[in-house]
């Protein structure tokens, strides 16, 4: 990665600072305008909605489906049809697999280790893929940890309180010791012992300390350990992805309600938008417009609407979320947002992309993190393919790097070069 590539700027907040919260937030209305009527159907990028399931009635609200379809309105509704009949049993065995709270018929999930430690279980193939690599990156101990889930827990019944102050760590010294105390029990990985029996059959066993076990018996802990937490998406985004590939189905993007994207091999051009501040209003500054393959990860620490659910929250003007230190339950005051848009996306590119962003909100000064950006192209776990990247630091400054691959279509400050924005 060349350094006359990144560009640092320091500029009031009020003028400079790019939410790229807001960016998602608009994108969804965009969808709605710009892919679908209700009506008569026209060739474009057309929503598909997965069916309802009663077993999981919210799990076709978390991802959005793009695919392109064009010919006839009739054609179109015809080819709607067939696509909800493809996509809906992958976006559920993606979204029910992953639940790390809650066992399902028919699909072996996180949860139903949890419900059953110390038992041998079965999963599917893709499933047992997912555990083996998220417990490596949790060895590797890059502020991903996949036995985490009481800390997750935790930090989200204090930021889902409408008033969270006399809750929040900052505030209460109680709770920072309750904090304090279950990020160390987390992060000690002997309490914890995830076993992968055979690799034919994907039998795992998943396991927690006597030790552990009545910690959190004393601290009334009902949340189980095993939790992919904020890779989750990340992972579901991949495995839908993969199996829609692998039917042929290629062009078209799929969207998280955190933020993530990924555009299949066949998409046609898009943009990602990008927002900013100015004078107290949201204004468009333009896309990075792609082509084919690409995925982006996000984050953000600035709590607004919709968008950011429940767990964002603002105490002793101090922005909380997820995005903390798992070995100290802490919240780092240095990253406002990031996102890292990688070219010619493949098969795990973007949990690479969201495993780094968990690390690099973790770092505790606004050089560290600039130096892990420098090194992203040259780290082992770095992001996949060449990449862009737009982060704001909380003290209103940005940092900027675009990629030089032949195949990113540009940055343009006219967005009419891209057929959506996500």
């Amino acid at each position: 990665m060349k350094d006359d590539r990144i560009q640092v700027s320091e500029k009031h907040v009020g003028l400079r600072v790019v939410f790229f919260v807001v960016a998602v937030v608009v994108a969804v209305g965009a969808f709605s305008y710009g892919i679908s009527a209700l009506g008569a159907k026209q060739s474009g990028y057309h929503l598909i909605e997965a069916s309802a399931d009663s077993d999981a009635p919210f799990y076709n609200k978390e991802i959005t489906f793009g695919y392109y379809l064009e010919g006839s309105s009739g054609a179109i509704k015809k080819a709607t049809k067939e696509l909800v009949g493809v996509y809906t049993p992958i976006l559920a065995a993606a979204y029910k697999q992953l639940d790390s709270s809650v066992e399902y018929a028919g699909a072996v999930s996180i949860g139903a280790l949890n419900n059953h430690l110390g038992e041998e279980i079965g999963v599917s193939a893709e499933l047992y893929d997912v555990l083996k690599d998220a417990y490596a990156r949790t060895l590797e101990r890059r502020n991903f940890n996949m036995f985490a889930g009481a800390l997750y827990a935790e930090w989200k019944s204090v930021l889902i309180l409408d008033d969270p102050v006399g809750f929040d760590p900052l505030t209460n010294e109680d709770m920072a010791a309750r904090f304090a105390d279950i990020a160390a029990q987390v992060s000690n990985l002997d309490n914890f012992s995830l076993e992968f029996l055979d690799d034919e059959r994907h039998i795992v066993r998943f396991s927690v300390s006597d030790g552990y076990a009545a910690f959190c018996k004393e601290m009334e802990i009902e949340a189980g350990a095993l939790d992919l937490n904020l890779l989750a998406n990340a992972y579901r985004l991949e495995m839908i992805a993969s199996a829609l590939e692998d039917l042929g189905f290629t062009d078209g993007y799929l969207l998280s309600q955190d933020g993530l994207a990924v555009t299949l091999s066949g998409c046609r051009q898009q943009g990602y938008a990008l927002y900013g501040m100015e004078d107290g209003s949201i204004v468009e500054r333009g896309s990075f417009v792609v082509e084919g393959r690409s995925s982006k990860a996000f984050m953000a620490a600035f709590p607004l609407g919709s968008y950011s659910g429940s767990y964002y929250s603002v105490v002793d003007g101090r922005l909380r979320h997820l995005f903390f230190d798992t070995s100290t339950g802490e919240i780092r005051d240095v990253v406002m947002s990031c996102t890292l848009v990688s070219l010619d996306w493949k098969e795990g590119g973007l949990v690479d992309d969201m495993a780094y962003l968990v690390d690099m909100c973790a770092l505790s000064s606004k050089n560290s993190v600039i130096e892990a950006i420098v090194s992203l192209g040259n780290s082992s776990g770095s992001a996949s393919g060449d990449v862009f990247v737009d982060l704001v630091f909380q003290d209103g400054t940005d940092y900027v790097v675009e990629p030089v691959e032949d195949s990113v279509v540009g940055s343009s400050a006219d967005t009419a070069l891209s057929k959506e924005v996500l």
